[in-house]
């Protein structure tokens, strides 16, 4: 009788004990005691798997001239992502003053170095 009236005056107390407990033994059981990666290779096959990637840095050395030699293909055949026209500037630097008598002023003004021409005021 007197264990049931425990049970009872202490019945949250119990209850969250054995909530926690529950839940601690559940966590136990799903996290596994070894993680390891379950692979299957053989040699001269795709790799079937996500990336695989070392825990530490290695280099792989190779010769100056092997090295130059990559780079220089690297460069051969290299995409693109846009084409710089230079027309314009080219135009710009090859304006003669004579046909713009201030072309040269205007590009001062455009740079900030001047900020009205003299005659103006």
């Amino acid at each position: 009788m007197k264990a049931s009236n425990w049970i009872q005056q202490q019945q949250k107390w119990v209850y969250f004990s054995i909530v926690s407990v529950l839940c601690i033994a559940l966590l136990f059981v799903s996290i596994p005691f070894k993680a390891q990666f379950q692979y299957d290779y053989r040699l001269g096959q795709v790799w079937l798997e996500d990336d695989l990637i070392a825990p530490t840095d290695f280099a792989l050395p190779k010769s100056p001239e092997k090295l130059e030699e990559d780079r220089q293909q690297l460069i051969a055949h290299k995409d693109l992502y846009y084409n710089y026209i230079n027309q314009i500037n080219n135009w710009r630097s090859n304006l003669d003053s004579t046909l713009i008598p201030e072309a040269e002023f205007i590009e001062w003004q455009r740079r900030g170095v001047v900020l009205s021409h003299p005659s103006d005021h």
